[in-house]
Order: C-alpha cells, then sequence, then structure tokens
C-alpha cells in the first residue's frame, strides 16, 4: 500500500495549501484517473486528508467557481485539481448549478429575454421537460395572435 500512496502523490503537483495541486496522471474527461480501477483523483485526496464522502453527495471544485476564464467541459483545468481544501461536498443538483453549461447558465438568469421576472406567478416550468417559462411572455404572443 505504501508503494501506491507514493505512486498516487508522485503524479500530483503538490503547489501551496490555497493554490490548485494539478493531476499530472492520466485524464478521463478531464478529471484526473489512477490505478486500473480508474479513480478519480480528486476524490481519492479528498478521501484520504478528510474523509469519506456520504452517499448523495459529490465533490464540486470550488477553485473552478472562481476561474471566469474557464468555459468548463474536458478541456476545464480545474478537473485537474486534487487539492482537498479545492473540493466541496455538495448534491449532484448543486453541482450542476454551479458549472457552466447551457442548462446552468440559463437557470441562474433571473429574468427572461424580454425583461420579465421569473417569480414563482411568472414561471410556468414544463412537467415533462423542466424547463422555465415566462407567463407574462406567454400572455403577450397569445394577445398578438
Amino acid at each position: 500500500m505504501a508503494n501506491r500512496t507514493r505512486d498516487f502523490w508522485s503524479l500530483v503537483d503538490h503547489r501551496g495549501s490555497d493554490e490548485c495541486w494539478p493531476w499530472l496522471g492520466a485524464l478521463n474527461r478531464g478529471y484526473g484517473r489512477f490505478g486500473r480501477n480508474a479513480l478519480l483523483a480528486h476524490r481519492v485526496t479528498y478521501q484520504e486528508m478528510v474523509g469519506p464522502i456520504p452517499d448523495g453527495l459529490e465533490l464540486d471544485h470550488t477553485c473552478h467557481s472562481f476561474d471566469e476564464t474557464c468555459v468548463g467541459g474536458e478541456s476545464c483545468q480545474n478537473r485537474r485539481c486534487v487539492n482537498p481544501a479545492h473540493l466541496e461536498l455538495v448534491t449532484h443538483h448543486e453541482n450542476m448549478r454551479r458549472g457552466r453549461t447551457f442548462a446552468a447558465v440559463n437557470g441562474a438568469k433571473t429574468h427572461c429575454s424580454r425583461g420579465h421576472e421569473f417569480t414563482v406567478e411568472n414561471t410556468y416550468i414544463h412537467p415533462q421537460r423542466g424547463t422555465r417559462h415566462c407567463k407574462a411572455c406567454a400572455k403577450l404572443r397569445q394577445q398578438s395572435r
């Protein structure tokens, strides 16, 4: 086990405690992977240095939240970070909400394209798709017909 631990840490660019620690080994969709079982490297450091990851939660790279230049995806440099100080336990929903996907960007919007606020009263959520629609815009479209 000592050799395996040494092998693991030899693939981490261990920098300052507040800096990203990039994974230098193999990648899987931009995330570091280690060993024959392709363990995710950021999960290994978190479990080794902080503790277990409870069922129903996953790790979010908080360093990604502060990197406004990153567009996300497999080229995201923050996915390589294994610094446990940059990892936070969150639900899958929260992790997706914090992302830079089309759905996350749209979900963060507080107003529709015409400027109407997305409030409980003014928002229709499609039951199958989960997409959000502005009721004021729908009313305007209906009136123009």
